[in-house]
This record gives C-alpha cells, sequence and structure tokens, in this order.
C-alpha cells in the first residue's frame, strides 16, 4: 500500500520519510515519537 500521495516524493530511508514528515507535513516529532507503531501496522 503506498501512503505517499506528493507527486516526485521516493522515501528511500527512516530519516528521509522522518524528514518528509517533521518538514514537508509539519507532524510534530514529538507525536511522531508517542506514535503507537504496533497499532498503526498493516
Amino acid at each position: 500500500m503506498d501512503l505517499i500521495m506528493t507527486p516526485g516524493v521516493l522515501l528511500r530511508s527512516i530519516s528521509q520519510t522522518l524528514k518528509f514528515l517533521v518538514e514537508d507535513l509539519r507532524i510534530d516529532e514529538n507525536q511522531l515519537n508517542a506514535l503507537d507503531t504496533e497499532k498503526a501496522a498493516i
């Protein structure tokens, strides 16, 4: 499943994904750290 809808964005690493979420989508980094990835997993 492809969740990235922004044309031209190809995320190849965790650090690149984090930078995209924080800088481009303006998601609070503290909230990302608190995210329960077990519940978010497909």
